[in-house]
């Protein structure tokens, strides 16, 4: 109980949820002409109940706000490197990679590529490593069936599991690049 000076004494609240930004984004999609799109509303549908998933196992990583995006990001120790989920309901596929972009893209790819077999020797998967655009990454993927919701439990532990992995994998060597240290040779564009 509270009391401001003389005032009625009035009940203290402790806050145990709030709410998230699904709401908001819908709130501002509708603002947009037209509101959602049927594809970013089935986005906004999985990664919401993917939230929901990471909530359910106390896990360490936190699902960022609900948007209506293909994709979602998770820093990893270094500007201009991150952790990503994506999924795509065109291709049936979702996929957890490192993206790399930034100034020093091309030496941190390379960097890691020179560790390419420990790499997937400690992932357990042979990895889809593109160096071709301004952006490049390192891709695990998988088939998914996302406009089936009796499925999305299972692929949102494995985009959960996966991510832990990479996390547990390339987040001591992302700090430790040093754009410095690469010769300049491996260029594979």
């Amino acid at each position: 109980i509270w009391r401001i000076g003389d005032s009625a004494a009035a009940p203290k609240f402790h806050v145990v949820a709030k709410p998230n930004d699904w709401s908001k984004t819908v709130r501002e999609a509708a603002g947009r002409q037209g509101g959602l799109t049927e594809t970013e509303q089935q986005r906004m549908e999985y990664w919401s109940a993917c939230a929901a998933c990471f909530e359910a196992t106390g896990s360490s990583l936190r699902q960022p706000a609900t948007k209506p995006w293909g994709w979602h990001a998770w820093g990893i120790g270094k500007t201009g490197i991150q952790l990503c989920a994506k999924v795509s309901l065109r291709d049936d596929r979702c996929a957890i990679y490192l993206n790399l972009n930034g100034p020093h893209t091309q030496a941190h790819f390379q960097l890691l590529l020179d560790q390419r077999a420990e790499i997937e020797s400690e992932l357990g998967s042979t990895l889809e490593w593109d160096g071709s655009g301004r952006e490049h990454r390192i891709v695990l993927s998988r088939a998914a069936d996302l406009l089936d919701r009796d499925r999305w439990p299972e692929q949102h532990r494995w985009i959960h599991d996966t991510l832990l992995l990479f996390k547990r994998v390339f987040e001591s060597r992302v700090r430790k690049l040093d754009p410095s240290a690469w010769d300049g040779t491996g260029d594979d564009r």
